[in-house]
């Protein structure tokens, strides 16, 4: 059985505070403000119960967080703590695709749920965008990687108004990303590395 998990650019698809110490001894989420907090543990919160709800009786498993990730990371974080669980998981296109047995289906949820927990997005990227930052996102589109993945030899629908785009409040929103289909890590690695999915003006990292 595969499955494929797809990912929102920015936002993931998309995750407590735990007391696990990084190398320097802080806690990921040290740096957090009380907003940030409240935002990562209302994600956590919808995590535990999207497993829930498909499997009742699971036991959710005590997790800490790990390390607070960006968007960018996420697809390849996601793969590797799966495969580090024992699951053939790689990133494919826009998603993870994932292979194990049927009977195997809940065990996998479990080990989803618990990589999501250890590696959620930092809220400061996961918090949805506003409208001026969608219309600076269209902009990259339109202008900048579409061009780059047509060169790179991947065609995309055509592009929405800007206003359309900023109507669909990132909600199935276009993304070119999602129509490029499935590709080889190498390949998706190559793709990112030269088309990057958010503009490089988009929530930068805060110093």
């Amino acid at each position: 059985m595969r499955v494929r998990i797809a990912a929102v650019v920015a936002i993931a698809v998309s995750m407590l505070v735990a007391s696990c110490a990084q190398s320097d001894g802080a806690s990921p989420t040290a740096t957090l403000s009380a907003e940030e907090i409240a935002q990562l543990e209302e994600q956590q919160e919808q995590l535990a119960l999207s497993l829930t709800a498909a499997y009742p009786n699971a036991e959710l498993p005590s997790v800490d967080i790990v390390r607070l990730i960006h968007p960018n990371e996420a697809l390849v974080t996601l793969a590797e703590c799966l495969r580090d669980s024992g699951f053939d998981a790689t990133v494919e296109g826009e998603g993870v695709d994932a292979s194990y047995p049927l009977v195997q289906a809940e065990a996998y949820a479990l080990a989803h749920y618990a990589c999501n927990m250890e590696y959620p997005v930092h809220p400061y990227h996961s918090a949805p965008p506003s409208n001026d930052e969608l219309l600076l996102i269209y902009d990259y589109y339109v202008n900048s990687l579409v061009p780059c993945l047509s060169d790179h030899g991947y065609s995309t629908s055509e592009a929405p108004s800007s206003a359309q785009f900023v109507e669909s409040n990132w909600t199935n929103a276009w993304l070119p990303y999602s129509e490029i289909g499935i590709v080889s890590d190498e390949e998706w690695q190559r793709l990112r590395a030269d088309c990057p999915e958010l503009p490089s003006t988009f929530r930068p990292d805060r110093g």
